[in-house]
């Protein structure tokens, strides 16, 4: 047979090796490829091949954001911002959880005119303040991080009971107490909130470590205010209360930090998206804890106030710091 009469049977052949579109980049499966077919070329560096989903993540990228999330829970960076939450939780959440200890002392020595009634707002507004605000806190935090927001709401909430210090009226302690209040929601959002963001598996264990906080800072600052109260004049003892808490502070906004490689939600989507919201709405588990968690607090807060004032009633004035010391355990 001649070579015109091959090449003539063999065209598809002759074809293949007459391709003049080569490229060294191309994967080996474009090479084979019919002519037209579009190429995958690598995305890397010139000739590197990464083998991929078939979503199109590399499986490369899924190993290092697999290897990230179980880096998590390891090291001490996330302990460290487990500590230094734990120090603004104590100072905040901790003190509100022995504050009914400033109404006896109120109703004794600078308001004595005063009934237990009207008193009573002055620690209730700073409860409430604290939650409610909350928040717009959690905003902040989302689009800011927690540096300016921790620093910021560390500032006034001590600055707050340095004028508490020398506040001699009525309207003096509400107005502290009400600054105290809407400036303590940035300390106590940011040490609930930026622990979840170091922790995956050992995420449960964190948050508790945090939320101790508050059973050891009533513990803590029982105590602390049977000693300021008995041993010295209102302006010092509340000065160096103000002390205390500043330390707690400068020690949690230098330990605190936010995990740059967590996107938040405000970060991946600008727009606020309230479908979660409605669909949890519609089941009734989701009201029953609403309404569990809203008996549970109003009993704390409500006995946070009322069993130091009931202890002074009852002739057991200087056991209410030890009957605060025993509620928060």
């Amino acid at each position: 047979m001649s070579g015109s009469d091959w090449s003539s049977k063999k065209g598809a052949t002759s074809e293949v090796y007459a391709r003049d579109d080569f490229d060294p980049e191309l994967q080996t499966s474009d090479i084979l490829a019919p002519r037209g077919a579009a190429p995958t070329i690598s995305k890397e560096q010139p000739g590197s091949w990464i083998p991929s989903t078939p979503g199109g993540s590399t499986l490369a990228g899924e190993a290092n954001e697999e290897k990230a999330i179980t880096n998590l829970d390891h090291g001490w960076r996330p302990w460290k911002v487990v500590i230094g939450c734990f120090c603004l939780i104590l100072p905040t959440y901790g003190l509100l959880s022995s504050i009914g200890l400033f109404q006896t002392e109120w109703e004794q020595n600078q308001l004595r005119g005063y009934s237990k009634s009207k008193i009573s707002w002055i620690i209730s507004i700073f409860g409430f303040f604290d939650c409610f605000f909350a928040a717009p806190c959690g905003i902040l935090y989302d689009q800011f991080g927690p540096r300016i927001l921790l620093f910021v709401g560390s500032t006034i909430y001590v600055a707050s009971f340095v004028g508490l210090a020398f506040s001699t009226t009525y309207s003096q302690f509400m107005a502290c107490f009400v600054v105290a209040g809407i400036s303590a929601a940035a300390p106590t959002t940011v040490g609930f909130t930026v622990v979840s963001q170091w922790f995956k598996v050992r995420e449960g264990l964190a948050t508790g470590c945090v939320t101790v906080g508050s059973a050891i800072g009533g513990i803590f600052f029982s105590l602390v205010f049977q000693e300021l109260f008995n041993r010295y004049e209102w302006r010092t003892g509340v000065l160096i209360l103000a002390g205390i808490i500043m330390a707690f502070m400068t020690v949690g906004n230098l330990l605190v930090e936010r995990n740059e490689s967590q996107q938040t939600g405000a970060e991946a989507d600008s727009d606020w998206d309230f479908s979660a919201f409605r669909e949890m709405s519609k089941s009734p588990k989701f009201w029953l804890i609403c309404v569990s968690m809203f008996a549970y607090e109003m009993v704390l807060f409500s006995q946070w106030g009322s069993i130091p004032s009931y202890a002074v009633s009852t002739n057991f004035g200087d056991k209410q710091f030890y009957l605060m010391m025993t509620y928060n355990l």
